[in-house]
């Protein structure tokens, strides 16, 4: 018997996962999403000395979650896209 992945729920876990992995402050990470029509976002919040490091030096790192999660796209038939910020 299959049982259903809640995609979201999914890419949530793999993003914040990374995300604690990388900074400074893992416990400040927070990763939330909000689904629209087509389009899940995924809002990933770190502390603001922690931008940097998820960032990336010239957006590389950015640039690979936001890969990342085109190919997790792929993989659950469901748009996603990424939203960084730092935490206030």
């Amino acid at each position: 018997m299959a049982f259903k992945i809640d995609a979201a729920s999914e890419v949530k876990r793999v993003l914040t996962l990374i995300a604690q992995s990388i900074v400074d402050e893992p416990a400040k990470v927070r990763v939330d999403a909000e689904t629209f029509d087509n389009e899940t976002v995924m809002r990933l919040q770190v502390a603001p000395n922690d931008l940097w490091a998820i960032t990336g030096p010239g957006g590389d790192i950015r640039l690979s979650l936001r890969n990342l999660l085109a190919d997790m796209s792929v993989k659950y038939k469901q748009l996603f896209a990424l939203d960084i910020r730092a935490t206030h």
